[in-house]
Order: C-alpha cells, then sequence, then structure tokens
C-alpha cells in the first residue's frame, strides 16, 4: 500500500558502461539486469516516512505513434526544501517519433527542485523528474534529460516545471540542455497537469523535427511565404522530411507500489505545429522589435508528399493523423 515501507540495499548492477549508458545496446541485449533487493519486494515503493525513496517497473506503451516496451527506475532524494531526482528508461521501441525505424533507446534524468509553503499531510504520490515529495504547495524544477538511440538522434534537452498547490505547469526544450539549442528532433514540449489525489489530468503538446542545420538545408529570407524573419526548408536533411505536432489530452492514475496506468487521446497535425512553433515561438510578436536580436526562421509545415509547404498553388498540407497512447509507467514527453 501507499505507507509501505520501501529499503533499497542495491540499485544497479550492469554488465557493461557504454558512454553515459546504463544498457551495453549494441550487443542487443533485451534489457539490463536489474537487482533491486528490497525489505519487502512485494512493498518495493515510495516510502513517505523517511527522505528517500523511488520505485521500479516495466514500461509498456501502445499507440500511435509510439509503441515500446522497457523499464524504468526512479531514485529521489529530498531535505527541508529541496529534492533530487533521478530517474533512467530503457525503452525497445517499436515505432517511435520521427522515422518508422525500430531500435533500442535509453534516456537519463536528473534534477533538482526547490520547495516553498506550508507542508501538506497529502503527499503528491506521482514520482517522476518534476514532481516532488516534500508536502509542499509551491516548487519549481529544472531537469537535464540525455537521449541515447541508435538511429541518430540521440540529444540533451531541458525542463523547466512550476507548481502551485494541484497545477504543474512543465516545459521541455532542447534549449534549456545546452547553451545552443538545435531546435531539431525532440524540440519541444508543454503540459499543463491538475492533480487530483491519485489521478493527474493533462493537457499537453509535443513537437518534433528533423535537423534543421547544416547539410541539406536551405534557408529563405526574400520570400513571399508568410513569416516574420524567413524559412529554412530542412527536407534534404537527415529526417527532414517527419515532423509532429501533437495536441492531447492524458489521464494518469497511481497504482500500488508506484505505477501508473495512462491514457490519452488527441491529434497530430502540421498545422498545429506550425502554429506554436512558427507563428508564436519563432516569430516572437510578442518581444518588440528592439529586442529581437536573433532571427528564427519557420521550419515549415510538410506537405503531403513529405516535402516544404510553401503555399504554392495546388500544394495540400499533409493530413492530420490520431494521437493515441495506452500506457503502463509512460513517459514524459518523448
Amino acid at each position: 500500500m501507499m505507507d509501505s515501507k520501501f529499503k533499497m540495499y542495491s540499485v544497479f548492477r550492469v554488465r557493461h558502461w557504454e558512454s553515459w549508458g546504463i544498457l551495453n545496446l549494441k550487443k542487443n541485449i533485451p534489457f539490463v539486469v536489474l537487482l533491486f533487493f528490497f525489505g519487502n519486494i512485494a512493498t518495493a515503493q515510495v516510502h513517505w516516512d523517511d527522505d528517500f525513496g523511488g520505485r521500479v517497473g516495466a514500461v509498456i506503451q501502445l499507440g500511435k505513434p509510439i509503441n515500446r516496451v522497457g523499464l524504468v527506475a526512479n531514485i529521489f532524494y529530498h531535505y527541508d526544501f529541496v529534492q533530487v531526482n533521478l530517474e533512467w528508461r530503457g525503452h525497445y521501441n517499436f515505432s517511435n517519433y520521427g522515422p518508422p525505424q525500430k531500435g533500442w533507446e535509453q534516456q537519463l534524468t536528473t534534477g533538482v527542485i526547490f520547495a516553498a509553503g506550508k507542508k501538506d499531510k497529502e503527499h503528491i504520490p506521482f514520482v517522476m523528474p518534476f514532481f516532488q515529495q516534500m508536502g509542499r504547495k509551491y516548487a519549481i524544477t529544472y531537469a537535464l534529460h540525455f537521449y541515447k538511440d541508435y538511429i541518430g538522434t540521440s540529444q540533451r534537452t531541458g525542463t523547466i516545471a512550476l507548481q502551485f498547490d494541484r497545477v504543474h505547469i512543465v516545459v521541455e526544450n532542447d534549449a534549456f540542455g545546452s547553451f545552443v539549442g538545435g531546435d531539431e528532433f525532440r524540440t519541444g514540449a508543454f503540459s499543463v497537469f491538475y492533480q487530483n489525489k491519485n489521478e493527474l489530468y493533462e493537457l499537453k503538446t509535443v513537437l518534433w523535427t528533423g535537423i534543421t542545420r547544416g547539410e541539406g538545408t536551405q534557408t529563405y529570407t526574400d520570400t513571399n511565404y508568410p513569416c516574420r524573419f524567413g524559412y529554412r526548408d530542412i527536407c534534404g536533411a537527415k529526417y527532414g522530411r517527419f515532423s509532429h505536432g501533437i495536441l492531447a489530452g492524458q489521464v494518469h492514475r497511481i497504482l500500488d507500489y508506484g505505477q501508473v496506468v495512462q491514457f490519452g487521446v488527441g491529434v497530430d497535425s502540421e498545422k498545429i505545429r506550425n502554429f506554436i512553433q512558427n507563428k508564436i515561438i519563432h516569430d516572437m510578436y510578442f518581444f518588440p522589435p528592439a529586442w529581437t536580436n536573433v532571427r528564427n526562421l519557420h521550419i515549415p509545415m510538410l506537405d503531403d508528399h513529405g516535402n516544404a509547404y510553401t503555399y504554392q498553388v495546388g500544394q495540400k498540407i499533409k493530413p492530420a493523423s490520431w494521437y493515441l497512447n495506452f500506457a503502463w509507467n509512460g513517459g514524459r514527453f518523448y
């Protein structure tokens, strides 16, 4: 049950350590053997009485576009108003955002949370990198994410999250994970959560594009294309003919032993990506001209042939599709 003790004597035993990863994926080992020794394996979950806890579980995620299986492990430690989180995920993706390629992926996240406000007896039961178990009503989080895969989309991103009592605002962006964001692959995501005891209600948007700089890209600044600073055609670059613009609602429910079930439904549309990524973020009309020293170019929508949609006569935008997510311990955004 939720107040059961969780004692961790050993965290991970691994056969090989490669790069920053925990799995030796090159040898195609299904999953690393995780040896978690608990005081009572039947109640291996968060221990709220102490400052240290965590969880471990299987990952099963089915839907569109993500289909994967794997493992997840979380650890947290808090003292007074500060909490440190660590999460590792290892997946085999049958399908994912971007190109239709199967393969291994792992995600490592480390984060720190600063909390404020009067302590509440009701803790947040969800053990995630941007949630705190200190029982306080207000918090700010910074988390760093490392994505490692073998299809050439490995990268680093960051998350900034705010908690206002039961409302959580979470923003992930590749610019938060490095001094110069590439604005590519896992380019940005945004969520608003509302927590009601053991349930989370979420409205989210997730963006994904191919490589946006370098070989295979073409930049246009003097054009009739409707934009503030110009646009960049990335269709000749790596994975430039794949993109996603998700707008979805999702429900999360916590079960025994820290396990979470999720159900989400929404739409994947180039128009959504264009509005959020290009019209809002890249055009930056919310800043006066004197403040816009950076000229962010549009990444055009794709047409129904996988080419850049440049509003030419006869061009049609790539049709929208459903976003579906049925998951056991599914991921955050990506």
